[in-house]
């Protein structure tokens, strides 16, 4: 073999080995992305989950009230359910973004 057969075949080698390590690198990405995507939603899960069991029993009645019919619940159940609504709404945007 000559010099320049030796550096046909090391062109060829080094050209497998890139391309095996883009396909690797591919896999990784992916196996990242799914990992990434289920802390979103356990993240998400335990965040609704914590807005609707810490609230105190006549918190949670008056955000079932005004979630049954917000017309005929009184303005102090809707006071008192507001800022449920605007933290659940935060959250549902957060899974939006993470969702794009």
């Amino acid at each position: 073999m000559n010099l320049e057969t030796l550096s046909a075949i090391a062109q060829i080698v080094a050209a497998i080995g890139v391309i095996a390590s883009l396909f690797y690198l591919a896999v990784q990405i992916r196996q990242n992305t799914r990992s990434m995507r289920a802390v979103v939603v356990d993240a998400l899960t335990r965040g609704i989950a914590d807005i609707l069991s810490s609230q105190t029993p006549e918190i949670m009645r008056s955000f079932m009230r005004v979630m049954e019919n917000p017309d005929t619940a009184s303005e102090d159940d809707r006071l008192r359910a507001m800022p449920q609504f605007f933290a659940l709404f935060k959250l549902f945007e957060n899974a939006w973004f993470q969702q794009r």
